[in-house]
């Protein structure tokens, strides 16, 4: 069987490793099985909405690496 390919385009995952909607191993496996390019960026003790409170700055500068590509 041909390995699977999760995407063609550009993919940025922000995620928090206690995400209770989304799990961590979950989103781990898209990423190893998404082709480039590609970036993850965790932030550890975080729930799922967490991710977009101001208290992320470095979450929003990551987006930066995505806009390279867009």
């Amino acid at each position: 069987m041909r390995a699977l390919t999760i995407s063609l385009h550009p993919l940025l995952l922000i995620l928090g490793i206690d995400d209770a909607m989304v799990r961590f191993a979950e989103v781990s496996s898209l990423f190893e099985r998404a082709g480039e390019p590609k970036k993850q960026f965790t932030i550890p003790d975080i729930n799922h909405a967490d991710v977009y409170g101001a208290r992320n700055a470095e979450a929003f500068r990551t987006v930066v690496w995505f806009n390279v590509y867009l």
